[in-house]
């Protein structure tokens, strides 16, 4: 079995010849250290040589290359009209916005979003693809409505529009299903394995907003979304940060294959997760990217991924990866631990 086949069994909650191992690789020390290289932007074909050099049996590629992949210098405009800060030090690949293109409905009756059929967004992936040679599977990744409208509104102004103006909210959530469902449609019709949409929703401590105006006012569309990928016949993984206690039900029943990062700084409990949800979805991550991973030994990264295989991968349907990404703190030795403790550890059946 090899790792393609290998993720897609698990991300379809089934059980292959050992535990899978995806991560996002946000870090270029880590492309440096596997490859020699420091690349600029988030390269398809890098990223796949980089995955398979630390044992990695997926690999995510963003469509059209996030605003952060770009190789502008310095303050640069994307082409949705959001302002970004490039600090390769914080946060390569995908920069933090510092303005954005809509300000007050005027600005929306006027805003048009980019062609998403544009010539060149699928170049990363398309090298991606040739690359992993059928070996590794591919992630596609699309943005959801929650996230796009944060990036096209600033989240002060998103919090207040929702009640102010709570239809041109919706417009905006519509602009990102339409956007990004053309998108999954390109990335599936290219030859991606799954289809990742990222839709952070809540800090650390809790949600962003109460379920009651994500259920009146988001879900309809996410799931819009998702439904509209769904129905392509590709397993959709649901990437979404914080402590989202409160509203798994909700994603869940949305009919996602696979939920990411469950971060346990954000009180994400995996094994209740799984109790609650593991015969619905399968789970990525859970590894500690605080404490553990940064500062950690190798011996201890190695005994908490054999811990969480224990606990929540025995039947299937779970894939170790870290509670975010692999960034720039992570040394090398405490990556390929991670590696290491899933071929050590991860053979079915686990025992």
């Amino acid at each position: 079995m090899n790792s393609r086949e290998r993720f897609l069994i698990s991300l379809r909650n089934g059980k292959p010849d050992r535990v899978p191992l995806i991560d996002w690789l946000f870090s270029q020390r880590l492309f440096k250290d596997t490859l020699g290289i420091v690349p600029d932007c988030l390269y398809g074909d890098l990223a796949v040589r980089c995955g398979r050099a630390i044992g990695h049996d997926a690999v995510w590629i963003p469509f059209g290359g996030y605003a952060g992949t770009s190789n502008a210098k310095g303050v640069y405009q994307d082409e949705w009209g959001t302002t970004y800060q490039k600090d390769l030090e914080v946060s390569w690949p995908i920069d933090a916005p510092i303005d954005y293109p809509i300000k007050s409905p005027g600005d929306l009756a006027a805003f048009s979003p980019p062609n998403a059929a544009k010539a060149g967004r699928l170049d990363e992936l398309r090298k991606g693809i040739r690359e992993a040679k059928g070996e590794l599977a591919i992630l596609g990744g699309v943005t959801g409505p929650f996230t796009t409208a944060w990036m096209l509104l600033g989240y002060e102004r998103l919090c207040h529009w929702v009640y102010e103006y709570p239809q041109l909210v919706k417009e905006i959530f519509e602009i990102a299903v339409e956007y990004y469902q053309e998108a999954a449609d390109q990335m599936i019709r290219l030859g991606v394995d799954a289809v990742m949409v990222a839709e952070d929703l809540g800090y650390s401590s809790g949600l962003f907003w109460s379920p009651g105006l994500y259920q009146e006012h988001l879900f309809p569309f996410l799931r819009e979304l998702i439904e509209r990928i769904r129905s392509k016949n590709v397993p959709i993984v649901l990437h979404c940060d914080g402590n989202i206690n409160e509203i798994l039900k909700d994603l869940v029943s949305m009919k996602i294959d696979a939920l990411n990062p469950i971060e346990r700084k954000a009180c994400m409990d995996i094994e209740k997760v799984k109790r609650d949800w593991g015969k619905k979805i399968a789970l990525i991550g859970n590894l500690d990217l605080v404490h553990l991973l940064p500062n950690g030994t190798p011996a201890e990264v190695m005994t908490q991924v054999k811990d969480l295989i224990e606990t929540v991968g025995t039947d299937g349907g779970y894939i170790v990866a870290s509670e975010h990404s692999l960034n720039q703190n992570i040394p090398l030795e405490n990556i390929l631990a991670i590696r290491d403790a899933v071929q050590k550890y991860g053979g079915y059946p686990i025992v």
